[in-house]
């Protein structure tokens, strides 16, 4: 059975403009071929910037962790960056930051503790991290928002 969300305007993954009207229903896979395209572009622009992914799409029964990523620098601990990635077609009517909401954050805030708990990870420092994608700009544009949330979920 096929899965449709609404939505209003929207941009194939493959780069082949779409626009449906309001209140249009869209397949869910879809969807979720855009959140995909949406973690590689996230992943990607990390590796640019010096991180190496630890692991990526780290689900459990409580969630998902979209990406885990780490950087070491010289003389520091390293950082691992906890990093939610959303996706949008058109990031015009608001901020896809606006998505994580607190109960999200809580969620990934628990399934971090628990990654850290199975690995026995000393001498790190955590951090959560939200990067966005809009795929309404071409090319498409990333937004990383460092430290964007703490361990108990609230915003920084």
């Amino acid at each position: 059975m096929k899965r449709y969300e609404k939505t209003r305007n929207s941009t194939n993954v493959k780069g082949e403009t779409m626009s449906v009207g309001s209140g249009d229903w869209i397949e869910r896979d879809d969807v979720e071929q855009l959140g995909l395209a949406g973690e590689a572009l996230a992943r990607a622009y990390l590796e640019q910037k010096g991180w190496s992914i630890e692991a990526q799409n780290v689900r459990s029964r409580y969630g998902e962790l979209d990406l885990v990523a780490c950087k070491a620098r010289p003389g520091e601990d390293p950082i691992v960056a906890f990093v939610e990635v959303k996706s949008r077609r058109r990031c015009d009517r608001f901020s896809p930051t606006l998505a994580v909401s607190y109960r999200k954050r809580r969620t990934i805030a628990r399934l971090a503790h628990r990654y850290i708990c199975q690995r026995r990870r000393t001498g790190v420092r955590y951090r959560f991290d939200v990067i966005t994608v809009d795929f309404g700009k071409r090319p498409a544009a990333i937004v990383h928002i460092e430290g964007a949330f703490d361990a108990q979920g609230n915003t920084c």
